[in-house]
C-alpha cells in the first residue's frame, strides 16, 4: 500500500493516540494501519518531540519567577530640598535594598526638571545617594526598590537561590536521558 506524505505524517501523529477510538477510526478511514509505522520512525518522532519539549522548558521564566518570589517592591516617599549649586541628596531607605542592587531602584520626582538617578548605596546605613536633581528646588521623591520578602525563612531563600542552577541541570539532562531511553528501547 502506498501512502502520501500527509497521510504518513497524520498516521505518525495519530499513532501516539492509537488506543483511542477516534484515532483508530481516522486511521481506518484513510486505509492506514498503525502497524505500518515502524519502530525506528517512531523513535525519530519521539526524539523531535523531546527536543521541542526541551526548548519549551528552556523558555519558561523560572529564574524570574524565583526572583519575584524572593523579593517585594517597597516605595518610600521623601520630601527633599536642594540648596543653590547642590544637585544630589542622600536619603535613608526604610528597609535594606535587596542584594544592594541599585539597578532595581526606580526614582520619580514631582519636579519636571529633575532627572533622578541612583549613584551609590551603603548597605550598612541604608543610605541611597541620588543625583540629577535641580538645584535650589523643593520636590517629593518617590523611591521604589526591591526588598527581601523571605527574611524569616532562610531555608526557602537558599533553595530559591539554587533554583536557576537546578533548572539548567534538568533542562540539560532531560534531552540526553530521554533520547537514551528511546533509542535503547526503554520507552
Amino acid at each position: 500500500m502506498q501512502m502520501s506524505i500527509c497521510q504518513y505524517l497524520l498516521a505518525l501523529f495519530l499513532n501516539i493516540y492509537k488506543n483511542t477510538i477516534l484515532a483508530t477510526r481516522l486511521l481506518t478511514e484513510l486505509g492506514i494501519h498503525a502497524l505500518y509505522l515502524d519502530r525506528g520512525l517512531m523513535r525519530i518522532f519521539y526524539a523531535f518531540l523531546i527536543m521541542f519539549c526541551s526548548v519549551f522548558l528552556f523558555l519558561l521564566p523560572l529564574t524570574e519567577a524565583a526572583y519575584d518570589f524572593k523579593t517585594d517592591i517597597r516605595t518610600d516617599t521623601f520630601a527633599t530640598e536642594t540648596a543653590a549649586g547642590i544637585t544630589s541628596v542622600n536619603e535613608t531607605l526604610f528597609k535594606p535594598l535587596y542584594d544592594s542592587d541599585i539597578a532595581t531602584v526606580d526614582i520619580l520626582s514631582t519636579l519636571a526638571t529633575d532627572v533622578p538617578t541612583t549613584t551609590t548605596y551603603n548597605a550598612t546605613s541604608r543610605q541611597l545617594w541620588i543625583s540629577g536633581l535641580t538645584a535650589s528646588s523643593n520636590r517629593s521623591l518617590e523611591v521604589s526598590y526591591d526588598i527581601d520578602s523571605l527574611t524569616g525563612f532562610p531555608a526557602i531563600a537558599t533553595l530559591l537561590d539554587k533554583v536557576p542552577f537546578i533548572w539548567m541541570l534538568i533542562i540539560i539532562a532531560f534531552a540526553p536521558a530521554a533520547l537514551f531511553a528511546i533509542f535503547t528501547g526503554r520507552t
